[in-house]
């Protein structure tokens, strides 16, 4: 099978990803901008451990006035499986956020702020 085909959803999760796009767009990946103040999503990754618990750190950089910031915020939970269906709960708010499986790419909607970004992360 070539890197852009689908895989078979029912294909069991579990694994390590490093995240590919934000909204289609290659990293980094603007999620606001102006002429004072930016906001970019440098780098992410994410591990669904088989005993159903998650991690996933992602890496933002903030710049302000033309001064740059870097943060890694981490986002910890559990996770279930049906099928291409994969809901990841946050430990810390107990929310749960839906995500898509196709056998090779975890797709998951991020709220962030005034619009939703979908993240694409590829089986490493």
């Amino acid at each position: 099978m070539s890197p852009g085909t689908p895989g078979d959803p029912n294909t069991p999760v579990a694994g390590s990803f490093a995240l590919s796009t934000v909204d289609t767009k290659s990293l980094p990946f603007a999620i606001v901008s102006d002429s004072f103040y930016k906001l970019e999503v440098t780098a992410g990754s994410a591990v669904l451990d088989t005993n159903h618990t998650f991690i996933m750190p992602l890496t933002t950089r903030e710049t302000f006035a033309g001064h740059a910031s870097t943060f890694v915020d981490t986002t910890r939970g559990t996770w279930t499986q049906a099928a291409g269906v994969v809901s990841l709960t946050d430990a810390s708010s107990a929310i749960p956020t839906t995500a898509q499986w196709d056998g090779r790419k975890l797709t998951v909607m991020f709220d962030s702020g005034a619009d939703v970004n979908t993240y694409v992360f590829t089986r490493k």
